[in-house]
């Protein structure tokens, strides 16, 4: 994979680089769907090799700006291909990254969420890394919320700032930030939203955001059912008919 990224990078061999599989590049318009072409006929033992690769290969073309356009490729194909593997990288490339290389590394950390303590502690490397912008605010809380939805309040008031930064950006653009609140509830689910967490957020002014696409709003996604008989109840207004 290293001498085929570097004869079709460096060296202009186009797909004779990665002969003898030279077949598998130029079927489609993205060399990293081609690779991944090449990835799906591999036997899985092969496919675990080729994940563990494109996070050395990562390691070590992070550093090498002359390798960028390589690295923007195995980016990609991480993606594709759901290589686990590369979540202890990305954060490492977003320092110095421009805003392509950036939005590609939070892109797929964001893409790669899974419940799993490398899946969280990527985002919280995202989240916090000098890079990290507030135009990410979003999509990274959501992931956070999906990687660790039982602590979906403190990702909230940690991405608190960035996210009254990014809604200001947003002005009067709800849907996008019905967008972000409605994914954190997807993530989370109805159960995780009780009363007393409400009234924590209620209490956060830099969240009130969410606070107003939730509950204040006048399209809310949820309501408080204060006549239950068995007590007042959390509704998503989506399920009520």
């Amino acid at each position: 994979m290293q001498a085929g990224l570097e004869g079709f990078f460096l060296e202009d061999m186009g797909r004779w680089a990665f002969r003898p599989l030279e077949h598998y590049i130029g079927v489609s318009d993205d060399l990293a769907d081609d690779l991944r072409a090449i990835y799906q006929d591999l036997p899985a033992d092969a496919q675990g090799r080729w994940r563990s690769a494109i996070r050395d290969l990562l390691a070590m073309e992070g550093r090498d700006h002359s390798k960028r356009d390589a690295t923007h490729v195995l980016i990609d194909f991480a993606a594709l291909v759901r290589a686990h593997e590369v979540l202890d990288v990305l954060p490492k490339l977003m320092a110095g990254a421009g805003a392509p290389l950036l939005d590609q590394v939070v892109r797929t950390a964001v893409a790669l969420v899974s419940q799993t303590d490398a899946a969280h502690a990527c985002l919280e490397r995202v989240r916090t890394s000098p890079s990290f912008s507030p135009d990410y605010a979003g999509l990274v809380l959501v992931a956070l919320c999906c990687s660790d939805p039982d602590g979906w309040q403190d990702h909230a008031e940690n991405l608190a700032q960035p996210m009254r930064v990014l809604a200001s950006r947003l002005g009067d653009d709800s849907t996008a930030l019905r967008f972000y609140a409605r994914g954190i509830l997807d993530a989370i689910g109805l159960s995780r939203v009780v009363r007393a967490d409400l009234k924590r957020l209620a209490g956060n002014a830099e969240l009130s955001w969410l606070w107003t696409e939730w509950l204040d709003g006048p399209n809310s996604l949820l309501r408080c059912d204060a006549d239950s008989e068995s007590g007042p109840r959390i509704l998503c207004r989506s399920r009520m008919s």
